[in-house]
């Protein structure tokens, strides 16, 4: 055998090796490119709130598409929304193994809750134009006598950012590096996720790991259109604690205890990995955490009534798959009996480039 053959060979395995391989080399599915978007939302939906009215419910909080506690310039917000909330993420950038990652978060119908010194006003996020706002004393003890709360009545509110997500784990950071869990963006069957890694990270003394993973034999309804069956189920188990919002470590203006072994799903499309539904009320994605919204409840109304009312779950009351211009396609996946059996198939390859260079020889020394 010529040097040549064996340097064929050599090369016939390492490439067949490294198809093999592909799927540990990035946890970014095929699709994630500069200029892509994925938009979710969570829709205000006119009979649930009939539905709610008649139930006996008041408060605005029971009525909302979504509860954010977000953090900007220094100041932490509560802003309660109740028309819909749409959540636009935008690939910007890609450079090496990091995604830069935009997001603008569009409120409509909004009340905004924060606590400032006297005679001082808030950094602005809302259209003022649109805007009234009310000043009021605390009346609480635990709050200094020099803070006064300051609210916002406003038509719209846009909140923006930028962050980073490290392409081979799907890790989320923020722009200073910090690190917040996974992204809740896409995630696929295949990861290698570091399973002594949270997920999710709350506020406080809360982190969500992975539990397992699986299907439901069933399609799902998203206003993007309907996925499955089947669906992927991502499962996710908290150890427990104490999640905790503060205004300038002043006033907790949110509380709620987690208890052990508590545990929340996410779905998935299988076939391109995308998130098509995120989790009603139980944790924030990374994917905010790292532009400042420190917690959120999102309900989308059009899910809850089809649960609550009419006893379907076809969908659900978290946020929804709303728009993508991410291709999708659909890959055949060659499955193997075992992993030593990848290693059968590259050498029978190899075998075959083997006969099919003696046959060149053969046919070369015949012609001579």
């Amino acid at each position: 055998m010529k040097p040549n053959t064996y340097h064929l060979l050599g090369v016939t395995m390492i490439f067949l090796l490294i198809l093999t391989g592909m799927e540990a080399v990035t946890a970014a599915p095929y699709w994630v490119k500069p200029g892509v978007y994925i938009e979710y939302i969570a829709e205000r939906y006119d009979p649930y709130i009939q539905y709610l009215n008649g139930k006996g419910y008041v408060s605005n909080i029971s009525k909302a598409t979504s509860v954010i506690f977000y953090e900007y310039n220094g100041t932490v917000f509560r802003i309660l929304t109740l028309n819909d909330t749409k959540i636009r993420f935008r690939v910007l950038e890609i450079s090496n193994n990091l995604a830069t990652i935009g997001v603008r978060i569009e409120l409509n119908n909004v009340s905004i809750l924060t606590l400032v010194k006297k005679n001082t006003t808030p950094p602005k996020f809302w259209d003022v134009g649109t805007s009234d706002v009310i000043i009021e004393p605390p009346h609480d003890p635990s709050i200094p006598e020099d803070m006064v709360w300051y609210k916002i009545f406003t038509k719209r509110a846009v909140i923006t950012g930028v962050y980073k997500l490290r392409l081979n784990d799907s890790a989320v950071f923020d722009l200073n590096g910090k690190f917040y869990g996974h992204t809740g963006l896409w995630y696929q069957a295949t990861e290698d996720w570091n399973p002594s890694l949270p997920f999710i990270v709350e506020p406080g003394n809360v982190s969500y790991y992975i539990q397992k993973t699986g299907s439901w034999k069933r399609s799902f309804w998203t206003p993007y259109g309907t996925f499955g069956p089947p669906v992927g189920v991502l499962n996710l188990e908290s150890k427990g604690g104490t999640i905790e919002v503060s205004i300038g470590r002043i006033f907790k203006i949110f509380e709620r205890t987690v208890s052990p072994n508590s545990t929340s799903t996410v779905l998935f499309d299988p076939n391109s990995g995308i998130i098509i539904g995120h989790s009603p009320t139980e944790f924030t994605f990374p994917d905010l955490q790292a532009i400042g919204v420190i917690f959120g409840f999102f309900n989308d109304q059009r899910g809850a009534y089809l649960n609550q009312v009419k006893r379907d779950y076809s969908t659900w009351s978290g946020l929804l798959l709303y728009g993508t211009n991410a291709e999708f396609q659909k890959v055949k996946e060659v499955k193997f009996e075992s992993p030593s059996s990848q290693l059968k198939y590259v050498f029978m390859v190899s075998l075959g480039a083997l006969a099919l260079t003696g046959v060149k020889r053969i046919i070369g020394g015949k012609s001579r």
